[in-house]
């Protein structure tokens, strides 16, 4: 039979364990963010929101893929901005592109991007108009 003595000591051994564990994960848990310059994003936060309620109003951008490529597929045949896929797991295989088109088809080849899933977000412009959308998307 063991002693209460033992048993005390064995809880606290097991205590400072738990502890030293946590502290451990805590200290080297790897946090990204969305993005390094948020509180200038934070300022233009409106303009994106109006860019999205421009974009909701228009046909949506097709996204979709094939063994080579990512296609993406414009309402507007002469938009130009940025795609930016932000992988929420790995800010290192973040890939931004700018939008040169002149059919409204972009293509961008998938040896420049990771799989896996993404956000793609999508900031483009015709004549005065902006838009902005994101959407879901698992790269194969």
């Amino acid at each position: 039979m063991m002693n209460w003595g033992y048993g005390l000591t064995m809880a606290f051994c097991g205590f400072a364990l738990l502890i030293g564990t946590l502290v451990y994960k805590a200290t080297h848990t790897k946090f990204e963010l969305v993005s390094e310059k948020y509180y200038d994003d934070e300022i233009h936060f409106q303009q994106q929101i109006d860019r999205a309620r421009n974009a909701a109003k228009r046909t949506a951008v097709t996204i979709s893929q094939d063994n080579q490529a990512v296609t993406l597929q414009f309402p507007d045949s002469l938009p130009s901005g940025q795609a930016w896929f932000y992988y929420p797991t790995n800010a290192q295989h973040d890939r931004h592109f700018a939008i040169a088109t002149a059919n409204g088809i972009q293509r961008i080849a998938k040896s420049q991007l990771q799989k896996g899933h993404c956000w793609v977000k999508l900031q483009w412009k015709t004549d005065t108009q902006f838009y902005y959308t994101e959407q879901e998307f698992k790269i194969n």
